[in-house]
């Protein structure tokens, strides 16, 4: 090989070499530009999970909100409908709360508000729903359920959430607090098959039990449970009475469970004499 030739050979060389370099350079730039893109798409997918959190939270509790609430339910309606089972959604709405605010401020409303959540927290079980669904008014979507087993856990909420008070904490000392509350109960499908009609349903059976004085109603379609129930859930012989007595009156027969007692009074008679010996 003549010295024009092997210069010619080193130029190449040089060339190949300088254009590996170059691949090299490329093939670490374009690694390093993949590795910045995985980690802002990570960086992403957290920033989104986080506002996605933050848009069914709700911020004051930190319970599902509505909107979580409502998504919720419809999705376990439609899962129900294949497999036949029965939920029941407890509508709870707590009495004398607006005096709370009136008295001692939005400061101790809020506090209230999560406490009440974390009894609610307390007293619902794994497979339950609970959620604020706005102001005072929370709901908790309970699976595989039948009137009466929805009746034992609305008064177990009744029960957790108004048996003690609230102590709010003061630089005077502690305030106890005493709140009511206010219990609708709906079933589906008897009550309805959609989100809506059954939240509706709910909503309309707590407004029933506020205004004969709180505790718990079930949704006016009910066949076997109708009326107010424990208007003020103190269990007492009066409170069965009445309840005997406005069964009668509209010749429908109801389970009346006691949640402390575990007892069942079954009304099915036209007389009241015949309904005493249970009392």
């Amino acid at each position: 090989m003549n010295r024009a030739s092997r210069n010619k050979q080193r130029q190449i060389s040089g060339i190949e070499r300088a254009l590996y370099k170059q691949l090299q350079a490329s093939f670490q730039q374009r690694n390093i530009l993949l590795k910045h893109q995985q980690m802002l798409k990570a960086k992403l997918d957290t920033i989104y999970q986080e506002l996605t959190q933050v848009a069914l939270t709700d911020e004051v509790t930190g319970l599902a909100n509505r909107r979580a609430v409502m998504s919720t339910l419809r999705e376990v309606l439609v899962r129900a409908d294949r497999t036949q089972e029965i939920w029941a959604v407890l509508f709870v709405d707590l009495d004398q709360f607006k005096r709370v605010n009136d008295t001692w401020g939005h400061r101790v409303g809020d506090w209230l508000l999560q406490e009440v959540a974390h009894r609610l927290r307390l007293v619902s079980r794994g497979q339950d729903s609970v959620g604020r669904y706005g102001g005072e008014e929370f709901v908790i979507l309970v699976p595989q359920v039948n009137a009466h087993t929805a009746l034992l856990m609305a008064e177990a909420i009744y029960s957790t959430l108004t048996s003690s008070p609230y102590f709010w904490q003061t630089e005077a000392g502690v305030i106890p607090i005493f709140i009511g509350a206010s219990i609708g109960v709906a079933l589906s499908p008897r009550h309805g098959t959609s989100a809506e009609a059954l939240i509706e349903a709910a909503d309309r059976a707590m407004y029933r039990a506020k205004n004969t004085g709180g505790g718990i109603c079930f949704a006016e379609s009910e066949l076997s449970i109708s009326q107010t129930l424990f208007s003020r859930c103190d269990h007492t012989k009066s409170s069965v009475e009445n309840a005997a007595a406005q069964v009668l009156k509209d010749e429908l027969t109801v389970v009346i469970t006691s949640y402390e007692q575990q007892t069942e009074v079954i009304l099915n008679e036209t007389n009241l004499s015949h309904v005493e010996k249970f009392l």
